[in-house]
Protein backbone atom coordinates (compact mmCIF):
# COMPACT_ATOMS: atom_id res chain seq x y z
CA UNK A 1 0.00 0.00 0.00
CA UNK A 2 1.16 3.53 -0.58
CA UNK A 3 0.01 6.96 -0.68
CA UNK A 4 0.58 9.60 -3.36
CA UNK A 5 -0.16 13.32 -3.00
CA UNK A 6 0.17 16.73 -4.63
CA UNK A 7 1.38 19.60 -2.06
CA UNK A 8 -1.35 22.23 -2.07
CA UNK A 9 1.09 24.95 -1.81
CA UNK A 10 4.39 24.02 -4.07
CA UNK A 11 2.59 21.32 -6.74
CA UNK A 12 4.92 18.44 -6.06
CA UNK A 13 3.92 14.97 -6.31
CA UNK A 14 5.26 12.53 -3.73
CA UNK A 15 4.79 8.71 -2.80
CA UNK A 16 5.35 7.82 0.37
CA UNK A 17 5.32 3.74 1.50
CA UNK A 18 6.87 1.57 3.99
CA UNK A 19 7.77 -1.19 1.48
CA UNK A 20 11.13 -1.12 0.13
CA UNK A 21 9.72 -3.07 -2.42
CA UNK A 22 7.26 -0.82 -4.02
CA UNK A 23 9.58 2.17 -3.91
CA UNK A 24 11.70 -0.06 -6.05
CA UNK A 25 8.91 -0.87 -8.28
CA UNK A 26 7.17 2.84 -8.22
CA UNK A 27 10.81 3.65 -9.97
CA UNK A 28 10.47 0.75 -12.26
CA UNK A 29 7.00 2.28 -13.28
CA UNK A 30 8.41 5.74 -13.84
CA UNK A 31 11.38 4.53 -16.08
CA UNK A 32 9.12 3.18 -18.12
CA UNK A 33 6.78 6.29 -18.38
CA UNK A 34 9.81 8.33 -19.21
CA UNK A 35 9.23 10.19 -15.88
CA UNK A 36 11.94 11.31 -13.61
CA UNK A 37 11.94 11.55 -9.59
CA UNK A 38 13.97 14.68 -8.06
CA UNK A 39 13.96 13.04 -4.40
CA UNK A 40 14.53 9.77 -2.92
CA UNK A 41 14.60 9.06 0.72
CA UNK A 42 17.74 6.62 1.38
CA UNK A 43 16.47 6.48 4.76
CA UNK A 44 13.09 5.45 6.18
CA UNK A 45 11.50 8.41 8.25
CA UNK A 46 10.27 8.37 11.70
CA UNK A 47 6.86 6.48 10.80
CA UNK A 48 8.99 4.10 8.59
CA UNK A 49 8.07 5.04 5.67
CA UNK A 50 10.05 6.23 2.23
CA UNK A 51 9.38 8.69 -0.23
CA UNK A 52 10.21 9.83 -3.69
CA UNK A 53 9.36 13.39 -4.90
CA UNK A 54 8.86 14.77 -8.13
CA UNK A 55 9.70 18.62 -8.00
CA UNK A 56 10.70 19.98 -11.72
CA UNK A 57 8.35 21.30 -13.78
CA UNK A 58 8.83 19.32 -17.15
CA UNK A 59 8.78 16.22 -14.83
CA UNK A 60 5.63 17.18 -13.23
CA UNK A 61 3.82 17.88 -16.16
CA UNK A 62 4.58 14.28 -17.34
CA UNK A 63 3.22 13.25 -13.45
CA UNK A 64 0.20 14.99 -14.56
CA UNK A 65 -0.99 11.74 -16.80
CA UNK A 66 -0.47 9.31 -13.32
CA UNK A 67 -3.67 11.14 -11.69
CA UNK A 68 -7.50 10.27 -12.84
CA UNK A 69 -8.27 13.12 -14.47
CA UNK A 70 -10.72 16.20 -12.46
CA UNK A 71 -10.29 14.78 -9.51
CA UNK A 72 -8.64 16.79 -6.49
CA UNK A 73 -4.71 16.35 -6.82
CA UNK A 74 -5.48 16.17 -10.56
CA UNK A 75 -6.77 19.95 -10.40
CA UNK A 76 -4.28 20.74 -7.99
CA UNK A 77 -1.45 20.24 -10.24
CA UNK A 78 -2.50 21.32 -13.18
CA UNK A 79 -3.65 24.51 -11.55
CA UNK A 80 0.30 24.61 -10.38
CA UNK A 81 1.09 24.02 -13.81
CA UNK A 82 -0.80 26.06 -15.88
CA UNK A 83 -2.62 28.46 -13.20
CA UNK A 84 -6.07 28.83 -11.85
CA UNK A 85 -9.11 29.37 -14.27
CA UNK A 86 -11.52 32.64 -13.03
CA UNK A 87 -14.98 33.05 -13.97
CA UNK A 88 -14.40 36.42 -12.83
CA UNK A 89 -12.84 39.20 -10.09
CA UNK A 90 -14.13 40.29 -7.07
CA UNK A 91 -14.04 44.04 -5.50
CA UNK A 92 -12.40 43.33 -2.22
CA UNK A 93 -14.89 43.91 0.28
CA UNK A 94 -15.98 41.32 3.56
CA UNK A 95 -18.42 39.72 2.05
CA UNK A 96 -16.59 39.28 -0.94
CA UNK A 97 -13.64 37.80 0.97
CA UNK A 98 -15.64 35.71 2.50
CA UNK A 99 -16.87 33.87 -0.93
CA UNK A 100 -13.20 33.58 -1.82
CA UNK A 101 -12.59 32.04 1.59
CA UNK A 102 -15.62 29.80 0.55
CA UNK A 103 -13.77 29.32 -2.50
CA UNK A 104 -10.76 28.47 -1.13
CA UNK A 105 -11.91 26.04 1.23
CA UNK A 106 -13.76 23.67 -1.10
CA UNK A 107 -10.91 23.65 -4.07
CA UNK A 108 -8.27 23.97 -1.81
CA UNK A 109 -9.21 21.58 1.61
CA UNK A 110 -7.83 21.01 4.89
CA UNK A 111 -6.63 17.34 4.58
CA UNK A 112 -5.93 16.94 8.38
CA UNK A 113 -7.16 18.90 11.22
CA UNK A 114 -3.72 20.45 12.25
CA UNK A 115 -3.00 21.58 8.42
CA UNK A 116 -2.57 24.71 7.47
CA UNK A 117 -5.17 25.68 4.47
CA UNK A 118 -4.89 28.80 2.22
CA UNK A 119 -8.47 30.26 3.79
CA UNK A 120 -6.24 30.55 7.19
CA UNK A 121 -3.56 32.52 5.34
CA UNK A 122 -6.42 34.94 4.17
CA UNK A 123 -8.41 35.27 7.51
CA UNK A 124 -5.09 36.86 9.19
CA UNK A 125 -5.55 39.35 6.67
CA UNK A 126 -9.05 40.80 8.06
CA UNK A 127 -6.82 42.47 11.02
CA UNK A 128 -3.66 43.28 9.09
CA UNK A 129 -3.42 45.06 5.68
CA UNK A 130 0.21 43.90 5.72
CA UNK A 131 2.09 41.17 7.02
CA UNK A 132 6.01 39.96 6.87
CA UNK A 133 6.39 36.12 6.59
CA UNK A 134 7.41 36.16 10.01
CA UNK A 135 4.43 37.74 11.25
CA UNK A 136 2.22 35.53 9.75
CA UNK A 137 4.02 32.85 10.93
CA UNK A 138 4.46 33.93 14.67
CA UNK A 139 -0.16 34.15 14.26
CA UNK A 140 -0.45 30.72 13.04
CA UNK A 141 2.30 28.90 14.67
CA UNK A 142 3.75 26.97 11.26
CA UNK A 143 7.35 26.97 9.60
CA UNK A 144 8.34 29.80 7.75
CA UNK A 145 9.03 27.64 4.75
CA UNK A 146 5.63 26.56 4.55
CA UNK A 147 4.12 29.99 5.61
CA UNK A 148 6.21 31.41 2.43
CA UNK A 149 5.13 28.66 0.48
CA UNK A 150 1.40 29.16 1.13
CA UNK A 151 1.77 32.93 0.82
CA UNK A 152 3.59 32.25 -2.62
CA UNK A 153 0.78 30.20 -3.81
CA UNK A 154 -2.08 32.50 -2.90
CA UNK A 155 0.14 35.24 -4.70
CA UNK A 156 0.43 33.28 -7.71
CA UNK A 157 -3.81 32.53 -7.55
CA UNK A 158 -3.75 36.35 -7.05
CA UNK A 159 -5.25 36.57 -4.05
CA UNK A 160 -2.19 38.44 -2.46
CA UNK A 161 0.34 40.45 -3.78
CA UNK A 162 4.16 41.74 -2.32
CA UNK A 163 6.05 44.24 -2.33
CA UNK A 164 9.53 45.04 -0.63
CA UNK A 165 9.01 47.54 2.32
CA UNK A 166 12.65 48.56 3.35
CA UNK A 167 14.63 45.24 3.63
CA UNK A 168 11.39 43.36 3.75
CA UNK A 169 8.87 41.77 2.02
CA UNK A 170 5.27 42.15 2.77
CA UNK A 171 2.23 40.46 1.89
CA UNK A 172 -1.06 41.86 1.63
CA UNK A 173 -5.02 41.41 0.00
CA UNK A 174 -5.44 42.33 -3.38
CA UNK A 175 -8.15 44.71 -4.31
CA UNK A 176 -9.62 42.57 -6.91
CA UNK A 177 -10.20 39.21 -5.81
CA UNK A 178 -10.74 36.28 -8.22
CA UNK A 179 -13.15 33.80 -8.36
CA UNK A 180 -11.91 30.36 -9.03
CA UNK A 181 -13.70 27.99 -11.23
CA UNK A 182 -12.92 24.66 -12.04
CA UNK A 183 -14.52 22.71 -15.29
Amino acid sequence: MFDGGVNTFNGYVSYTTKSIQLIRDIIKIMDELNLRYDYISKQKDKYGRYRIEIRKKLNLKKALKLFEKKTDKWYILKEHLYGIQKSRTLILSEANKVKIIIHLNLFYPKKRISALSLADIVNIFDLHQELKVEEVQKLLFRKKTCIYEALKKLEKIQILSSKRKGLNKVWYLKNLLPIIRRN
